[in-house]
């Protein structure tokens, strides 16, 4: 798409937040703007911040009446000439437990963020013919990684990624592309919105609703508010959306923002057990064993016979939390689903220290070797039985079985491996201590003559 003036662009929810600064962005590249706003004030305000190049009128989305009188107006005044960008950017957040949401409140995220936005499309469209347009659709990684107590903003930007899917297939035909930018945390006005949402969910609460959710819901609330207050600026995120919008040849979905990009990657590339613990760490969320949220996924995927039963660390730790989870994922993903490599290049710094002599250095050699007794036992697995984190340190009360033997009788080795982790959460040094537990001959001796026999008592 050239960049010259003179061009066309409508956008959805222009009167403040990341809507704000691509009109003005826009406007200021010689663009025509026209844009939805929600008062008065915002379109006198866009008036006065342009020049009066930004073109505002107050539109409700969720009505089809207000929405084609709107695009109707847009497209008398451009006439032949159609319409050659539209940005689909208006969307609310209906966050909390999908328990205590009002169905009500989900439905109205729906008629905002999908009813609203394909309304506003179709009435495009005739436009759109003209001037071989394209759409913009804003997401969210959270359409890809939905996140716990956000489930109405992921499913219903889901939902229109899925349709934007369809419309760029059916659209082919008359030229028009449609872009997905999926946006991460933006410091773009939306964060003090979703305070206000989030208190409001918090304070609505019942006191049984409160007893069942309140401490995960808090701690969700400060995270995400955290995570937003810290995010892109605005005006670089509506640059990045820019870029996306003029891209020749147009993408079909791109990130805006390292932490977008960081997500999409992990959703491609990640199993469910995996996706489930980095949605947890993500909003600090390891519950105690009284919560729904009790031990990390990531020792829920283990086989039964292989489940953490007991994770202590303390909830409002969130470096524990955080170094907790990424250990129990490096032993599910290093042994018990056969990504050795993977699991250590990610949760294990390059310079890894191992401490033991059978064992060389390095996150890749570590990798290698677990790698290698999969490839010869691919029974081999990792009970974790109970888990500590104390500072930067991590205890875990493990024991590996069919490691270095198919017997299907081998009762394994016992050990406590400890793990000395970074500020990013990934261990720089292991120690460990093992001990053999039941008939030696199944236990491979020869791993370590003097390793001792499990005492009675157990080892913790």
């Amino acid at each position: 798409m050239s960049k010259q003036s003179g061009r066309s662009v409508a956008i959805t929810g222009a009167g403040g937040g990341l809507g704000r600064d691509l009109a003005l962005q826009l406007a200021a590249k010689g663009y025509v703007v026209f844009g939805t706003a929600l008062a008065p004030a915002e379109v006198q305000d866009l008036k006065e911040a342009s020049g009066g190049r930004v073109r505002l009128m107050v539109c409700d989305l969720t009505k089809p009446e207000a929405v084609n009188a709107w695009a109707g107006s847009v497209s008398d005044s451009l006439g032949d000439a159609g319409l050659d960008l539209l940005i689909n950017n208006a969307g609310i957040l209906t966050p909390g437990p999908i328990e205590v949401l009002p169905l009500d409140a989900i439905r109205r995220e729906f008629d905002v963020n999908v009813f609203g936005a394909l309304s506003v499309i179709n009435a495009y469209l005739p436009a759109l013919r003209k001037a071989r347009g394209r759409v913009v659709q804003i997401s969210t990684w959270t359409a890809s990684v939905p996140l716990p107590f956000n489930g109405p903003s992921g499913a219903s930007k889901a939902a229109m990624e899925v349709f934007a899917a369809v419309y760029r297939a059916e659209l082919k035909a008359f030229g028009i592309d449609f872009v997905v930018a999926a946006a991460g945390n933006m410091r773009t006005g939306g964060p003090a919105k979703t305070a206000a949402a989030l208190a409001r969910v918090a304070g609505e609460m019942t006191p049984q609703q409160r007893e069942l959710y309140g401490h995960a819901f808090d701690t969700f609330a400060t995270k995400l508010n955290s995570m937003q207050s810290s995010g892109l600026d605005a005006v670089s995120a509506a640059s990045r959306v820019i870029e996306l919008a003029e891209q020749v040849p147009a993408p079909s979905r791109a990130p805006v923002g390292a932490d977008a990009d960081e997500m999409l990657r992990a959703a491609r590339e990640k199993s469910d057990a995996e996706l489930d613990a980095l949605r947890l760490q993500t909003v600090g969320l390891l519950a105690t064993s009284a919560s729904p949220l009790a031990s990390p996924p990531a020792a829920q995927a283990q086989p039964a016979r292989a489940k953490a039963n007991v994770v202590l660390v303390d909830p409002s730790d969130q470096r524990a939390v955080r170094n907790v989870n990424n250990v129990l994922t490096l032993y599910q993903m290093m042994i018990n689903e056969n990504k050795a490599e993977e699991g250590t290049a990610e949760f294990l710094v390059p310079g890894y220290v191992q401490h033991n002599p059978l064992i060389a250095d390095g996150s890749a050699s570590l990798g290698k070797y677990f790698a290698g007794v999969k490839a010869a036992h691919p029974s081999a697995q990792v009970i974790v039985h109970r888990i500590i984190a104390v500072g930067d340190y991590v205890f875990a009360h493990v024991n590996f079985v069919n490691l270095l033997t198919d017997d299907p009788n081998d009762t394994g080795i016992a050990g406590v491996d400890i793990y000395k982790m970074n500020a990013e959460g990934k261990a720089l040094e292991h120690w460990d201590t093992l001990q053999l537990a039941g008939d030696p001959k199944n236990s491979a001796p020869w791993v370590g003559p003097n390793i001792p026999r499990l005492n009675p008592n157990g080892m913790f």
